[in-house]
């Protein structure tokens, strides 16, 4: 359990709240529910984009259509497009239009002209090749008050990187796309495209399948086993797809409240967020750990209470029957330790949340005060060393970062779960409990079409 959240000057992510100039607040602010998020694609820059990135392009074009995206390219094309001149009499000053296309019917209020000042140092700009076209995007998107400018433009990219221009917040396609869904889940909306909304179940079971594509298969042969012979691996499998998709929903919490302005209830709710997530992550291997024990038949150890992946019982037990299911489980030992330390072990005074502000710059750790033991650190830092982007040590305490870390834990654990529901002994097991009759295992009625999963999982975060 965690105490405490603190905030670092050290900014490592994609957007930074200060900057949302429109309105002066994050839109991911509840507050601020009819405020719209900003994009300008930066068309020319998309020119060599490989397929994955193709996609991811025109999936932003399809959102920029929506009533709470505010997009625009930098060409003409079928969405909302600009046009900068410069002022004859003014070399400094540009004349931006938006121009609406004709069968956009839902934009005409983004129309319009707009005067500003170009913003870029062209001395510092001329070593990265940059055009004067490009420079006047920039300077335009800026002045516009949008917040994401998507580019492939690998000059602009490092220009942007070396000058930490967070007023831009240049993003690749991908990662706009995830920004850009996030933000319409945050709204709950949960789109396919411009035209198709889904569920919020089906959208986040459908963000599980993507990620752990033999858990389908795993519930149905465990359907099937219940059906022939009234095994109880079926609620087991039930409540891992439950819990799992919860996971996925607790993270997207997490990056609402990174995105939005900060105050005590937002520290207060991401300490919440992060502990219930690691409470369903434990969850759901503790459900994996009784569901193995039930299709393997561990007599010996005669109370399913002992089925646990850390217990030495429980894996000698494994290893005497299934060598290969232990390896498995040998291999994600540490992201195990991690999650149940996590969980159970660090529980510090419960001090109240607070916050720091150093340079008028806000990141959100978690607070791990109880790893002062010289011990206990050690042992933690052999643990968390795979997470070294989303954690630092100070002082004898652990500082997470509790989005950034939240998403590589559950994608350790995912992978986990995905490779022991495809281990084939575990199959055999489950097969031999349906008195060994073929049968042909379909798709979940829940689950979308593939497509449709490939497409959720490619904007979203793991």
């Amino acid at each position: 359990m965690v105490t405490e959240i603190i905030w670092s000057e050290n900014i490592n992510r994609i957007l930074v709240p200060e900057n949302w100039h429109r309105h002066s607040k994050s839109p991911f602010n509840k507050d601020n529910i009819d405020f719209t998020l900003g994009l300008t694609l930066h068309m020319s820059s998309f020119n060599y984009s490989s397929p994955s990135e193709f996609a991811e392009i025109n999936l932003l074009k399809e959102f920029c259509l929506l009533d709470c995206i505010n997009g625009i390219s930098t060409e003409e094309c079928e969405i909302p497009y600009q046009s900068i001149e410069r002022r004859k009499d003014n070399e400094t000053s540009l004349l931006g239009r938006i121009i609406i296309p004709e069968n956009v019917i839902n934009k005409e209020n983004l129309a319009g002209e707009t005067y500003f000042e170009s913003l870029v140092d062209r001395d510092k700009a001329r070593k990265y090749d940059l055009s004067d076209e490009d420079l006047n995007l920039i300077s335009a998107h800026v002045a516009s008050g949008r917040e994401l400018f998507v580019s492939l433009s690998p000059n602009l990219i490092n220009f942007c990187n070396e000058f930490q221009n967070k007023n831009i917040n240049l993003l690749s396609p991908s990662n706009a796309l995830k920004i850009t869904g996030l933000f319409l889940r945050s709204r709950n909306l949960f789109y396919l495209s411009d035209k198709v909304q889904i569920n919020g179940d089906h959208f986040y079971q459908s963000v599980v399948v993507s990620k752990i594509p033999s858990l389908p298969s795993l519930i149905n042969y465990c359907r099937l086993a219940f059906e022939r012979s009234h095994n109880k691996s079926l609620s087991l499998a039930s409540i891992i797809l439950f819990r799992c998709s919860r996971v996925i929903f607790t993270i997207d919490k997490l990056g609402e409240l990174f995105y939005c302005d900060q105050n005590s209830n937002i520290t207060e709710l991401m300490v919440y967020y992060f502990d219930y997530l690691t409470l369903l992550l434990d969850g759901a291997v503790d459900a994996f750990a009784r569901l193995i024990f039930r299709a393997y038949d561990f007599h010996k150890l005669k109370d399913e209470k002992n089925a646990n992946f850390l217990y030495e019982n429980y894996s000698e037990e494994i290893k005497s029957i299934d060598l290969t299911l232990f390896s498995i489980i040998q291999d994600y030992k540490k992201d195990l330790q991690l999650l149940s330390v996590l969980r159970n072990n660090i529980h510090g005074d419960s001090s109240m949340p607070s916050s720091i502000s150093r340079n008028n710059y806000y990141q959100p750790f978690v607070v791990l005060p109880e790893t002062e033991n010289d011990l206990k650190l050690a042992e933690f830092k052999e643990l968390i060393g795979k997470y070294d982007d989303h954690y630092f040590i100070e002082n004898g305490a652990c500082y997470l970062k509790p989005f950034g870390f939240s998403q590589h834990l559950t994608d350790r654990i995912f992978r986990f779960i995905n490779k022991v529901a495809s281990h084939q002994g575990l199959i055999h097991q489950l097969s031999n409990q349906m008195n060994n009759i073929q049968v042909n295992i379909r798709d979940n009625q829940w689950q979308l079409p593939q497509s449709a999963i490939d497409r959720i999982g490619s904007f979203y975060w793991l």
